[in-house]
């Protein structure tokens, strides 16, 4: 009874081990004496380029504008987005609500240059010492607008204080800024 077993146990051996010898193979392995497909090269996963990580690095998405700063602000942009919106509790419910939000600063860290994007209401906008340049209506809430503002450098004596020639280096500058964001 012994040796039955013996070659029982080397019969399975055996097996196993012929088994495992035809893992060992880089051939494709058979199904019912039928070639198994080879396997299918997978296409290469595209790597962001320069191009894309700059984009990503300049880019500020919210949920109601995108600003886009160019290129020389990559790596010295810092901001910070605020998702408050405010309505004035008196002109609830009216046709000339005032509110105001998602307000975003956007600051070059290397020269200190500042503006600021928020939305209004159509029957508000931006108020005291501020310079204010539409970006453009809102369709994510319609009856807002988005606009970019700059506070004006203190103290502000009017704007007949102001020579023309800095008066229009100041509204180039903010269409300049407008230019750079997308409302939604």
């Amino acid at each position: 009874m012994m040796r039955g077993a013996r070659a029982a146990v080397l019969s399975v051996a055996l097996v196993a081990a012929l088994g495992l010898a035809g893992c060992a193979t880089s051939e494709p392995a058979t199904d019912a004496g039928e070639d198994a497909e080879a396997p299918v090269e997978q296409p290469a996963v595209e790597q962001p380029t320069e191009e894309d990580r700059s984009l990503v690095e300049r880019t500020i998405d919210t949920p109601y504008y995108t600003v886009v700063v160019p290129e020389s602000w990559r790596g010295v942009l810092a901001y910070d987005y605020d998702d408050a919106y405010t309505i004035d509790e008196q002109s609830k419910g009216t046709d000339t609500e005032l509110g105001v939000g998602y307000s975003t600063t956007v600051r070059n860290t290397e020269t200190d240059e500042v503006f600021g994007v928020t939305m209004y209401t159509d029957a508000w906008g931006p108020q005291g010492q501020f310079m204010c340049e539409k970006a453009g209506s809102s369709t994510v809430m319609p009856g807002n607008y988005v606009a970019v503002v700059k506070g004006l450098t203190q103290p502000f004596d009017g704007w007949g204080s102001i020579p023309q020639d800095e008066k229009d280096a100041m509204t180039a500058q903010m269409a300049e800024y407008a230019s750079w964001v997308a409302v939604k």
